[in-house]
């Protein structure tokens, strides 16, 4: 089957969804159907952009295929 996840802003329903924020950092965390998305993004104290790190984690045994897409 084909799955719409989103770490952060897209509206689809999730299993779980918690965002923190920090001194110049957010942390998104979701999961839905086993698969855990956890995307961190920072902005360095002496640079002019923004990084974000994505981290995917299947708690199944099961291989899963993704499709990633920035907007």
């Amino acid at each position: 089957s084909s799955d719409v996840c989103s770490s952060d802003l897209v509206q689809t329903p999730l299993d779980s969804y918690q965002c923190r924020h920090g001194l110049g950092y957010t942390v998104f965390e979701s999961s839905k159907n086993s698969l855990y998305a956890k995307l961190l993004a920072f902005v360095p104290v002496h640079d002019n952009c923004e990084i974000n790190l994505l981290t995917l984690t299947n708690y199944t045994d099961k291989e899963k295929e993704f499709d990633l897409f920035s907007y």
